[in-house]
């Protein structure tokens, strides 16, 4: 069957992401908008709704006081109305009766307040419009809450407004055409209705902007994690060949010294049969080694992994790991110098797991180094704890992978390749070893030649 490897089309997925996000708030944008035009919309026909009632209820007002009172003047009324007044109150043929709110008035009063009806009147500039904007300012005011906004009055003479300053390139309603005079109309200007508008809609700019943040922060992290996913695949692919190479050589080694025993019959020459047993016993540590360390990784990743503390002298603890690796490092033609500035120095620490701890960057440096391994381990005090400098002079880490190296099946690459034999894990679990001794280390990006390794290690008071 044909292994398919989606994560090839990665870049795809990742332009389909960014065209979903675009999308979405593309989307959420044009919602918003139309949200906006409906409230806006919505405020402009109540403003002329309120304007309608104003403009009915004052003229209504008008016609009542003109006819109720002698004292003051005749509303203004259309040219067809006031000739049909005249020709009826020159009349005497026909008898005139006008009630208002129920109250009859006779024939001589009836005909006093068609003439006044009939009489022009000549209105003071922006009255009506005050009196317009006085009538509907508390209204919009309850409905709008604080906005800026005036009355403009039309007619076929001249033009009013109200307040005095004239808003000119605000927003305005429909126009409104009075009862009395079609020739006469009247509209709301708004000098500033978006913030108005804007702020009725936070509600929904935020819910949009949460809407779109999830999504987008939900579409990222899956890519990340997709991308993710795809480097640990490959690590681990990486180490299962690594793996299966590193097993091969020692079985392939373990299985020609047996074949040479049982075959040439060298059991016979004692000093030969010792010699193709200590070949055997060599490749069968090899291969416990790299079997121990896939086991701690399993153990440490399902969070089973217990250590046994103990007080431990740090200096004379180190040269005992570096005494014991002499004849591995005599072999390799390496060297190991430390240096300690305070031999009293002692840490609670699990003898084993932390003895690895050393033999692991021991034999990374043997391993990164193009020629004979030099390698320094100096101890010193810093604060309360216990600072571990290793360096060599090898091939060195780029700062850039400092993050990534010691996260499991991770091997640094030059140019696609992978250069030095290995399978990823040990400078994983020399992390985690750290991290259980309550300790840390890093990478120091101080050295031009090189790898150094800072470990930190709280030290103990007893």
């Amino acid at each position: 069957m044909k292994k398919i490897r989606l994560w090839k089309n990665r870049k795809a997925i990742k332009w389909y992401a960014a065209i979903a996000i675009v999308f979405i708030t593309v989307f959420q944008g044009y919602w918003l908008f139309t949200v906006y035009q409906s409230k806006r919309e919505i405020m402009l026909q109540e403003s002329e709704n309120i304007l309608k009632k104003a403009i009915l209820e004052y003229e209504t007002k008008i016609i009542q006081n003109q006819i109720l009172s002698s004292t003051e003047g005749s509303p203004e009324i259309d040219d067809v109305t006031r000739n049909l007044l005249n020709a009826l109150k020159n009349s005497r043929k026909l008898s005139v009766k006008i009630s208002v709110e129920g109250q009859q008035f006779n024939d001589s009063l009836s005909r006093e307040a068609m003439e006044k009806l009939t009489q022009r009147q000549v209105i003071a500039p922006n009255d009506k419009s005050k009196k317009v904007y006085a009538a509907i300012k508390d209204e919009m005011l309850a409905t709008f809450g604080q906005m800026k906004f005036g009355v403009t009055h039309y007619n076929k003479e001249a033009s009013d407004w109200y307040p005095l300053r004239k808003i000119e390139y605000g927003t305005a309603t429909e126009q409104v055409r009075s009862e009395m005079d079609s020739k006469q109309y009247y509209e709301i200007r708004f000098e500033d209705i978006n913030s108005i508008l804007v702020k009725e809609m936070i509600p929904s700019l935020l819910l949009s902007l949460i809407y779109i943040l999830t999504c987008g922060t939900a579409v990222v992290l899956l890519i990340f994690n997709v991308d993710k996913s795809r480097k640990l695949m490959q690590q681990k692919d990486n180490f299962t060949n690594n793996m299966t190479h590193e097993f091969k050589t020692p079985m392939a080694t373990i299985y020609a010294a047996i074949e040479a025993l049982d075959t040439y019959n060298v059991l016979d020459d004692k000093e030969m049969t010792k010699e193709y047993l200590a070949i055997m016993k060599t490749d069968l540590n090899r291969l416990m080694s790299m079997t121990d360390s896939i086991l701690f990784n399993a153990k440490m990743s399902d969070g089973e992994l217990s250590l046994k503390f103990e007080k431990v002298n740090l200096t004379p603890f180190t040269e005992s790991i570096v005494e014991n690796l002499k004849h591995v490092l005599e072999k390799k033609n390496a060297s190991v110098t430390i240096l300690s500035e305070d031999n009293s120095l002692s840490i609670m620490a699990d003898t084993e797991h932390f003895g690895n701890v050393f033999r692991n960057l021991i034999d990374n440096s043997i391993k990164y180094s193009k020629e004979d391994a030099v390698i320094k381990i100096s101890i010193s005090k810093e604060g309360t704890f216990a600072k571990i400098l290793f360096s060599d002079e090898g091939i060195g880490i780029p700062q850039k992978y400092k993050n990534e190296i010691f996260k499991p099946y991770f091997r640094v690459q030059e140019n696609d390749v992978y250069t030095v034999k290995g399978y990823g894990l040990g400078l994983s679990y020399i992390h985690q070893i750290i991290l259980l001794h309550s300790g840390e280390i890093t990478l120091s990006g101080k050295e031009t030649k090189g790898t150094t390794f800072e470990i930190l290690i709280p030290i103990t008071n007893d």
